[in-house]
């Protein structure tokens, strides 16, 4: 009894993985496999110093230390040289036709390649009850008109960009 129960719970377990798999749901699917593989306590291993003497245990240690580690890494200083990459990577021409909106049949094929997807989002219940309620085209071209603005309300928008640095306390200041 016990095992068929096991065997029911991992097998509805796997469909619902593969499911968000499927439907690239990946906050979903990381958080369903951590919930099945994540270990049940979590322990503080000790690590070494970085001159490799000493061991660190204590919890506060280990985090200065990791931060110590991941600042060194990624804020070193980079090998490689601009001009090489200026000099032997091509030039690609930049694609225009990306910047225009999508056309009507574009967004209908989208909307008719997510409802297929049988996802279990709100948005695709969301479809799915605008279709009942409209009829298959008129919802169909709402949706698409509704992509359509949104698009073109996205490219209006005025937006600020401000370079933030990594380390420069007074920068981030006077942004801020």
């Amino acid at each position: 009894m016990l095992r068929c129960m096991e065997n029911d719970w991992w097998t509805k377990k796997a469909r619902k993985l593969q499911r968000l798999a499927d439907t690239k749901n990946m906050q979903k699917f990381y958080n369903s496999l951590k919930s099945v593989y994540e270990p049940a306590q979590h322990s503080v291993h000790p690590i070494k110093s970085k001159d490799g003497l000493a061991v660190i245990r204590g919890f506060e240690g280990i985090v200065s230390r990791w931060a110590e580690h991941f600042g060194d890494l990624l804020n070193c200083v980079n090998p490689v040289n601009l001009i090489f990459i200026k000099k032997f990577l091509p030039k690609l021409p930049a694609v225009a036709e990306l910047d225009n909106p999508p056309v009507f049949d574009e967004v209908i094929w989208v909307l008719r390649s997510a409802l297929n997807f049988a996802s279990d989002g709100e948005v695709v219940r969301e479809v799915g009850r605008e279709f009942q309620r409209k009829g298959p085209e008129k919802a169909k071209a709402d949706l698409a008109k509704e992509c359509l603005t949104r698009v073109a309300s996205a490219r209006e928008q005025d937006m600020e960009i401000y370079e933030k640095r990594k380390g420069h306390e007074q920068l981030d200041e006077q942004q801020s």
